[in-house]
């Protein structure tokens, strides 16, 4: 069995992860991980800015979060605030013009949003972020940074345990190469979409062909990304 490589992971068309022996550089000692998304490119551009309604409801999500929860809320997404601002990205959070929503869901609610009762966030390319209420505050700190990660573009995991975007929360705070991943990576290539276009239906600029939405459901089993079937 050969080692894993950052240069050997390719992308089929079937969405399928493929990889085969070579000489590049290992995969423990690269400084981001591939692939950073199952096909499509989804970010938010260089010297751009994103606005956050961490506390939105609507009539099917009207709960809210508590005080301490929107807090750790905002401390897990401002995890990444140093990095964004290598590449000229702001984050605010406002209720005003939120490119962002973020929703909090009871365990009921959130089964029959996720299909899931063990799920304890969840991020959609709809911009929408689901929160499990009464997490405590290392959980949901953790929930928060990961999700955001996605929303920030990454629709991947690592595969390196000690990295905040492993599909299973081992680590509380993101690693160097989390941050290199999204900087080094995937800002510097072009998205297939930018965020702040993102309204509705996904329908590729050059192809026409209508996309699913993608879908990270993280649960105390592991973080899975699937495609919507909404």
């Amino acid at each position: 069995m050969c080692p894993l490589t950052r240069r050997n992971l390719l992308i089929g068309g079937s969405g399928l992860f493929l990889f085969s022996c070579g000489d590049s550089e290992s995969y423990t000692a690269a400084k981001d991980y591939y692939p950073v998304t199952s096909r499509y490119i989804f970010h938010w551009g260089k010297n751009s800015s994103i606005v956050i309604d961490k506390n939105a409801t609507n009539a099917t999500y009207s709960l809210g979060g508590s005080v301490n929860e929107l807090s750790w809320f905002e401390t897990g997404v401002n995890a990444w605030a140093n990095t964004l601002n290598e590449i000229g990205i702001s984050v605010s959070f406002s209720t005003s013009s939120p490119d962002v929503k973020v929703y909090w869901l009871n365990s009921t609610q959130m089964l029959a949003k996720a299909g899931n009762s063990y799920v304890l966030g969840q991020a959609t390319t709809e911009k929408e972020i689901y929160m499990l209420k009464g997490q405590d505050q290392t959980a949901t700190t953790a929930v928060a940074t990961h999700e955001f990660g996605h929303m920030l573009g990454i629709w991947s995991h690592s595969f390196d345990s000690n990295d905040l975007m492993y599909p299973y929360l081992n680590s509380t705070s993101l690693s160097n190469r989390d941050k290199r991943t999204l900087v080094d990576f995937l800002y510097e290539l072009s998205p297939d979409f930018d965020f702040h276009d993102v309204a509705g239906p996904l329908v590729h600029s050059s192809t026409g062909v209508s996309i699913p939405h993608y879908v990270s459901s993280l649960t105390t089993n592991g973080c899975q990304i699937h495609t919507s079937t909404g």
